[in-house]
């Protein structure tokens, strides 16, 4: 006997779990001073912000309740919970055939503007820190 099926009703525990403890351990450990986190092998390499530069230091301060900072590591990670949140209770969202290309077109955009090195572009990047690559100045390794 395999037991009982899996319902859907029950298909929610194990992603909420493992958020949970994934987020019991990004509120204990600072990604700011290392440990647990790696850098960012795509800015040690070029000395560039990829999309995802800056979300775990963004996660860390949502956690901690500091909105405005974790906004300034980085924007669209944090703009981006309210779109899962839309995604996880609108169907037609979900299934409409343009979102995934809206979502590419979105991310590919704030990858080149947050690597800009101008204002207002410079707010884009983690804490408003322009690129070392156009700044003269190694990558923080």
């Amino acid at each position: 006997m395999n037991g009982p099926p899996q319902t859907k009703r029950n298909s929610w525990i194990l992603p909420a779990a493992v958020v949970a403890v994934a987020a019991a351990v990004l509120w204990h450990s600072d990604p700011a001073r290392g440990g647990l986190w790696p850098k960012c092998p795509f800015y040690v390499l070029t000395g560039l912000y990829c999309p995802g530069c800056g979300t775990s230091r963004a996660l860390h301060h949502l956690l901690h309740l500091h909105f405005v900072t974790a906004f300034r590591y980085n924007p669209l990670a944090i703009l981006s919970l309210f779109f899962l949140a839309a995604l996880w209770r609108s169907k037609s969202l979900r299934t409409h055939p343009r979102t995934p290309a809206a979502v590419l077109i979105v991310v590919v955009a704030y990858f080149v503007l947050r690597n800009v090195p101008v204002k207002p572009f410079v707010f884009l990047a983690p804490m408003g820190q322009p690129p070392p690559a156009f700044s003269g100045r190694a990558p923080r390794a």
